[in-house]
C-alpha cells in the first residue's frame, strides 16, 4: 500500500477485526499474526481497511480462502536403490499437495532441488540419480499453505 498520513490499518476477518499500527509512505507492506487454528478446514473470508488522518479509508477485495494449519501426513516411505538411482516411492495424505524437494547434505555445495510436484492417487513414486559415494538427504513435504514435514534418509551409492 502507499499512504504517506496512515492513521491505521485493520484486517477484518468473519467478522473478527485486528487492528495494528503500520508505517506510513510509499509502497509500505504490513503484518498481522492471527491465530487461525479454531478455523482449520473451514473458509473464511478476509480484507483490510486503511484510514488515514484526514478519515478516508480504503478497502481491499474480499478474499475467500480455506485455513489449512495442518502439515502433510507420510503414510509410507521407502526407496530401492537402482544402479546410481533411486526410486523413492511416497503416499501422502495432503490435500492442498504443492512439493517434495530435498537437499543433499553431502555436497560441496548443498541447495534445494525439486523431486516431485504432484500426486496421482496420494502417491509420489519418483526415480533420481545419484553420484557415488555417501548422501544425507532431508526431504520436505510441503503444501500450498505453507506447512511441511521433514524426512532424513541416508545412503551410499
Amino acid at each position: 500500500y502507499s499512504e504517506n498520513n496512515l492513521v491505521f490499518v485493520r484486517l477484518l476477518w468473519n467478522p473478527d477485526v485486528t487492528r495494528t499500527n503500520c508505517p506510513s509512505g510509499k509502497n509500505q507492506q504490513c503484518e498481522f499474526s492471527i491465530n487461525l487454528s479454531a478455523w482449520n478446514g473451514q473458509e473464511i473470508d478476509y480484507w483490510f481497511e486503511l484510514e488515514d488522518i484526514a478519515g478516508n479509508y480504503d478497502l481491499s477485495k474480499k478474499i475467500n480462502i480455506t485455513v489449512d494449519i495442518t502439515p502433510p501426513v507420510i503414510n509410507f516411505f521407502n526407496y530401492t536403490p537402482v544402479g546410481r538411482s533411486l526410486v523413492f516411492f511416497f503416499n501422502i495424505t495432503e490435500i492442498n499437495f504443492k512439493e517434495i524437494t530435498y537437499i543433499d547434505s553431502s555436497d560441496s555445495k548443498p541447495k534445494e532441488k525439486t523431486l516431485c510436484t504432484r500426486l496421482k492417487n496420494s502417491i509420489c513414486d519418483v526415480k533420481k540419480s545419484f553420484s557415488t559415494g555417501q548422501h544425507n538427504l532431508i526431504l520436505f513435504i510441503k503444501d500450498k499453505a505453507g506447512n511441511s514435514v521433514e524426512e532424513n534418509s541416508l545412503f551410499i551409492i
